[in-house]
This record gives C-alpha cells, sequence and structure tokens, in this order.
C-alpha cells in the first residue's frame, strides 16, 4: 500500500518533479530538432527532421517518444542507385544532469524503422556476390525493397537555456533486401524472391528548439 501512495504521489501532475534547485529540464517538453544524417554502409549523408515528445518520470530519468524523417541516395556494390526515406519511430530513456543553464544528458532507445528505396534503374547491375551473380542475368532484375527493421539507439546531447539542444547519436538496425527476379525458365514460378539480411548503422548530429507544455 506504501509503494501504491507513493507512486500515486511521484506521477500526480501537481507534485513537481525536480526539486533540485540546479534541475533545469521542465516535466514536459515537446522538441524539435533538424540536422543531418551521416549515412550507413549504402546510403550517403543526408538531412534528418523529427520531433519529440519529453516527460520527466523521476529525477533525473526522462522518456522520449520521437519520430525522425531522413532523406538520402543510396546504392552500393549490391544495391542499384537510388533515393531512400525512413521513418524512425523511438521510445528512448535519457538521463540528465545539469546546472543553471545547461545540462548534458545520455540516453538509450528502441526503434522502429519504416523504409522506403526507390532504385533509379537497373541496367548493367550485378550483385557483388557472385552466388547471386550465378542467379541474375542481365535484365532479369525487376524490383528492389528494403523491409522494416528493429533496432536500438544510443543518444548523447547537451541544453543551454532550456530551450536549444545539440545531440548526437549512433543507431543499429536489422532490415532486408527483397530483391525480385524475373523466371521465365520456369512458368510454374515466373518470379524468384531473394531476401537478404542487412544490418546497417547510422549516425546524427542535430540542432533543436524545446518547447515547455
Amino acid at each position: 500500500m506504501n509503494t501504491l501512495l507513493l507512486a500515486a504521489i511521484l506521477l500526480c501532475p501537481m507534485i513537481h518533479h525536480q526539486p533540485e534547485p540546479w534541475d533545469t529540464l521542465n516535466d514536459v517538453n515537446f522538441h524539435i530538432v533538424s540536422g543531418m544524417n551521416m549515412g550507413s554502409e549504402y546510403s550517403d549523408p543526408g538531412p534528418e527532421f523529427g520531433a519529440k515528445l519529453e516527460y520527466v518520470l523521476i529525477h533525473p530519468i526522462a522518456v522520449r517518444l520521437a519520430g525522425n524523417f531522413t532523406f538520402s541516395s543510396a546504392g552500393s556494390h549490391d544495391l542499384p542507385d537510388g533515393e531512400r526515406k525512413a521513418f524512425d519511430l523511438s521510445l528512448e530513456a535519457l538521463a540528465y544532469r545539469g546546472r543553471e543553464d545547461y545540462f548534458i544528458y545520455l540516453g538509450v532507445g528502441l526503434v522502429r524503422t519504416f523504409n522506403t528505396y526507390r532504385p533509379d534503374r537497373f541496367d548493367d547491375f550485378r550483385f557483388n556476390n557472385e552466388v547471386y551473380d550465378s542467379l541474375l542475368d542481365a535484365g532479369s532484375l525487376l524490383g528492389v525493397k528494403l523491409e522494416d527493421g528493429w533496432g536500438y539507439r544510443v543518444v548523447a546531447g547537451g541544453r543551454f537555456k532550456e530551450h536549444y539542444s545539440l545531440e548526437l547519436g549512433i543507431q543499429r538496425v536489422w532490415a532486408d533486401f527483397d530483391f525480385l527476379l524475373d523466371n521465365p525458365g520456369d512458368p510454374r514460378m515466373p518470379y524468384i524472391d531473394i531476401y537478404r539480411d542487412q544490418i546497417y548503422s547510422t549516425a546524427w548530429l542535430t540542432i533543436g528548439y524545446i518547447f515547455t507544455l
């Protein structure tokens, strides 16, 4: 009963969650960011934009629901050149510490990535891996799809005067490429799907503005 009573008091919106006089993080914040994504094994650097909703669970722990859009060019030895768009939805836990106008924070989170990949052309494209070269004849590649994936992220950042932020993060995601091949030699199976596991890492640097709610 005492535990339930304590939890109810801590979660009550009338109770201030940061009694320390040096604490500069408000109870609820809306955080908008923009910056640069450093790219990955198959994508080039590109712009990134996002919005984050933060709530101080109990000092010095905050939870954050974040959504980020990334736009970039894609292509590698095993992937035709094209355009990639990604939306990352993440749930993160942050630990922060600060004094007066400044504080820093570290966090980890679970992320779900929703990918859209649109190749420019398939002419003269060959898989770099010889196993796939033997399966792919010129002109037989009909489409490529980058599946959605799960992963994790680590973030580190700092804030100034409660409203300005600078954040650096790294992210690792597990996803699959789906290659659709024409198979005219077998009328019972006119198409073949080849799935390739992909683990890709990326990093980003953003600046942001924070609104107190």
